[in-house]
């Protein structure tokens, strides 16, 4: 629209972009676009955001306060956040990726909401706070708009804004996405880095904290972040939960049991490792009960085939075994099954080695 906006006069601009109503500026517009001297015909005095770093818990090291307009204000303190290159290897290869410790966007959209969605009738500063190599933290007054974290990330229900002029605004200028898909991109963006999601603090009725980590907490959810990228937000969003000792509906949990990626019992889950393919440490007799089970599909399957080689028996118990599990795992634990079976008596290889055969063990009184 490059070229019809040169033939627009400033006045069509403006109105255009939604800066402007009838001809007259909108408080909006003031925050966003408004030269610094212009605060004075905002209602509401101390319209700031504020920024520091701190390099501890105790002790910050800069800080700078910012009047309008935001949307420079914004840029600078973008630039401002210390954002060291981090990198790993992708699965399977050689090939290392590097990344920065935190995502442009992801800031940018951090203090966007804050922005659009600030109550702007309390004199309270936006607080961004940057704790050196471990996490940025935002803080802004107001409730949370859809309630909670989830109905965005699970149940993706629309939520009216606060602001509907500075949502409108911000939309036309490309500062902010379509109410809700900005948190889900979030998520999406720290799941590329590895790092755990975007945490909401709701715990205050009219405050809002928002934590961006920059740097892992967990490494078994790294991995499974890692070897598994086309994970649902859903469950992503529930692994976040359990690796930061937050309580999950019991369904999900039963669910992500299932699927081997959290072990465990109410309210202590903890996520499993993917490479660990003995099955939850901490729960022996879950764990024998569960080989026990297999070792049963194998015996069965014997008793109707008559015999069995490793091809066969791995058919039947792929898709038995956790989907967290690869597939090298699950030779290694079918191996380890088969070994034992033979150890207790219970099969015999009547094949060779390179190509084993089971058949089951035929007892008498008197032994084989």
């Amino acid at each position: 629209m490059a070229d019809e906006c040169d033939r627009m006069s400033d006045a069509e601009f403006l109105e255009t972009v939604g800066a402007t109503k009838d001809g007259k500026i909108s408080r909006a517009a003031l925050i966003l676009l408004g030269r610094w001297k212009s605060d004075n015909l905002l209602p509401t005095p101390n319209i700031r955001i504020r920024w520091n770093r701190w390099e501890n818990e105790d002790d910050y090291s800069d800080s700078e306060v910012y009047n309008i307009p935001f949307i420079l204000a914004i840029d600078d303190i973008v630039s401002k956040v210390f954002s060291r290159k981090r990198e790993y290897i992708t699965p399977g290869t050689t090939m290392v990726n590097k990344f920065d410790t935190y995502d442009d966007f992801v800031l940018r959209e951090s203090i966007h909401n804050m922005v659009c969605h600030r109550d702007y009738t309390e004199q309270a500063y936006i607080t961004v706070r940057e704790f050196l190599g471990d996490r940025v933290d935002f803080i802004n007054n107001g409730s949370f708009i859809p309630g909670s974290v989830e109905n965005v990330i699970i149940r993706q229900n629309r939520a009216w804004v606060r602001n509907p002029a500075m949502m409108e605004l911000m939309t036309r200028l490309g500062m902010t996405e379509e109410a809700g898909r900005g948190i889900r991109r979030m998520f999406r963006a720290q799941q590329e880095r590895l790092f755990p999601m975007p945490e909401y603090d709701l715990s205050e009725e009219d405050w809002i904290r928002v934590t961006i980590h920059g740097k892992d907490i967990n490494t078994n959810y790294r991995d499974i972040l890692l070897h598994y990228p086309d994970i649902s937000l859903e469950d992503l969003y529930l692994l976040d939960c359990v690796q930061k000792r937050k309580l999950i509906p019991q369904d999900d949990a039963e669910r992500l049991k299932k699927t081997g990626f959290i072990i465990g019992r109410r309210p202590n889950y903890e996520i499993r490792s993917i490479y660990d393919s003995s099955g939850d440490t901490k729960n022996k007799a879950d764990t024998k009960q569960e080989n026990d089970n297999y070792r049963k599909i194998i015996s069965e399957y014997i008793s109707m085939h008559g015999s069995a080689t490793n091809t066969e028996i791995e058919s039947i118990l792929f898709d038995e075994f956790p989907a967290v599990m690869s597939p090298k795992q699950k030779k290694t634990k079918i191996r380890n099954l088969l070994r034992s079976m033979r150890d207790n008596g219970a099969i015999r290889n009547g094949g060779t080695i390179r190509y084993p055969r089971y058949f089951l063990t035929i007892r008498t009184e008197d032994g084989e």
